[in-house]
């Protein structure tokens, strides 16, 4: 089958040409192993690029994932509790635990899940004179709800290199916390 700058043969379906051997052109597949790949052929050489094992596991062959989200903040999420991510503003970098960015806004944080005792953290990279933040709060959240501007924080660590503590600091004198 051809047309329109596709093809396909050979059970792979070819993008950006019309046959297997035109260079710059995207092909993929599935095979018997029950692995779905993405190549790419550059000077006559298919290439790798992607690749969904059997397990669900992904594998992409560059040294950097991009997520763009078009104007918005994004986030990664990792399990159920678990994400990497930037603000739409200040592009500030976070890894929460039961937090993530909040998409639809331009610098606001909210947390992921409601749930009675797991609470949230969070660390915040913010640059500009801000530097980084440490939030962190026990016991019932909702999910959906602001932490941006809470009382949670734990630590600042501004790039004037002062740190600010909240709370008591309790020294410890031997590896049994005693």
């Amino acid at each position: 089958i051809t047309a329109d700058n596709m093809f396909m043969g050979g059970g792979q379906f070819y993008l950006g040409a019309v046959n297997s051997s035109t260079d710059d052109t995207w092909r993929m597949y599935g095979y018997s192993a029950g692995k779905f790949i993405l190549e790419s052929r550059e000077s006559g050489t298919w290439t790798e690029r992607f690749n969904i094992g059997t397990s669900g596991n992904a594998t992409f062959a560059g040294t950097q994932v991009n997520i763009d989200g078009g104007g918005d903040g994004v986030n990664l999420k990792l399990m159920s509790y678990g994400f990497i991510g930037c603000t739409k503003a200040w592009h500030g970098a976070h890894i929460g635990f039961n937090s993530m960015v909040t998409t639809a806004t331009n610098t606001t944080w909210e947390v992921a899940n409601t749930h009675s005792t797991c609470g949230y953290a969070d660390m915040r990279l913010l640059g500009y004179d801000q530097g980084i933040w440490f939030r962190a709060k026990d016991g019932s959240v909702t999910g959906g709800a602001d932490i941006t501007g809470t009382s949670d924080v734990v630590l600042q660590l501004k790039p004037t290199k002062e740190a600010i503590f909240a709370g008591t600091i309790t020294g410890k004198t031997n590896a049994s916390n005693t």
